[in-house]
C-alpha cells in the first residue's frame, strides 16, 4: 500500500533502503548491510575486515550458481521434475565445489579472530538457506564446514533468527526443499 509513494523516494527505486533519522536514504542491499554492520561492530578491523571482505565476495560468487536454480516460496508451484533433475545433476555439484575452497581459509570454527564479522554471518545464512532449502545434507557433503556453521548457530543473532525470537518473528526461508 506503501510502496507507490515510497518508490519515488528512494535513490534507485528498488528496495532495500536504509532511512537515517534526518531522512537520508541509502540504498543497495551491500551498503545497508555494511551500514548495519558498522553500527552493530561486526565489520571486524585490519585482517579482519579484509577476510570479512573476501567472504562477502566469495558468498556472492556461491550465490550465483544457487539463484534461480533452486525453487522458491514464489517458483514451487511451477517446479518441474526436470528442474529437480537439472538441479541435483549440474548446479549442486558446483556450488559443492565452491563451498569445498571456504573450507582451507577455515582457523578451526572461524574465518576471522573474532568469528563474528559481516562475512561470516552471511556465509551461515546462504550455508543455513541451503540446509532448510535445496541441499538439506551440504554439510555432510562439505563437512569441513559444519564446526563454523555449528558455532555460528549458537551465537545470540542466528540462535534468535533460527528460533524465530528476532524483532520480526517469523521470517520464512525464500528457498525451500525440492519437491
Amino acid at each position: 500500500e506503501e510502496w507507490p509513494d515510497f518508490k519515488s523516494k528512494t535513490p534507485t527505486g528498488f528496495l532495500p533502503c536504509l532511512e537515517y533519522e534526518d531522512g537520508t536514504l541509502i540504498a543497495e542491499s551491500g551498503a545497508v548491510s555494511r551500514v548495519a554492520a558498522a553500527q552493530a561492530g561486526l565489520l571486524g578491523e585490519g585482517r579482519d575486515f579484509a577476510i570479512s571482505e573476501m567472504l562477502i565476495g566469495m558468498t556472492t560468487d556461491l550465490w550465483k550458481l544457487v539463484g534461480g536454480k533452486v525453487p522458491t516460496i514464489m517458483t514451487i508451484g511451477n517446479w518441474s521434475p526436470e528442474k529437480t533433475t537439472e538441479w541435483k545433476d549440474v548446479h549442486k555439484p558446483k556450488v559443492k565445489a565452491k563451498l569445498e575452497t571456504y573450507v582451507p581459509l577455515l582457523k578451526g570454527d572461524r574465518f576471522t579472530g573474532r568469528g563474528d564479522t559481516l562475512g561470516e554471518l552471511e556465509l551461515w545464512y546462504r550455508l543455513w538457506q541451503l540446509v532448510t532449502g535445496s541441499y538439506a545434507d551440504i554439510l555432510s557433503d562439505v563437512p569441513g564446514l559444519k564446526p563454523f556453521y555449528d558455532r555460528v548457530a549458537e551465537l545470540t543473532g542466528p540462535k534468535k533468527f533460527v528460533n524465530c525470537e528476532t524483532k520480526f518473528g517469523d521470517i520464512p526461508n525464500y528457498f525451500v526443499p525440492l519437491p
